[in-house]
């Protein structure tokens, strides 16, 4: 009963490695220009202008406080992102 149990529960051990070992990565060293910690602002950031350039271009016409966002969101991304960009 002992060997059963000692099985079955090296079964279960066994079982999540193997599964965390194939889970992907959301943030590998050579997919991205910046530190692991910076992931996560970094997205959001390269989400932000990417949904800002889109909702802006939609209407056909770039305004002029449209073009000064757009750059400004482009300079706090590559500030801090190392030039970044959402890759959709």
């Amino acid at each position: 009963m002992k060997s059963l149990l000692l099985a079955a529960g090296l079964l279960v051990v066994g079982v999540t490695t193997a599964s965390a070992q194939f889970a992907p990565s959301p943030w590998s060293r050579g997919a991205y220009p910046y530190e692991q910690r910076y992931h996560t602002s970094c997205q959001e950031k390269a989400f932000r202008l990417n949904r800002f350039e889109r909702r802006s271009a939609s209407d056909g016409v770039l305004t002029y406080r449209e073009r000064i966002t757009i750059r400004k969101l482009r300079w706090d991304l590559d500030r801090t992102c190392g030039r970044f960009r959402y890759r959709g």
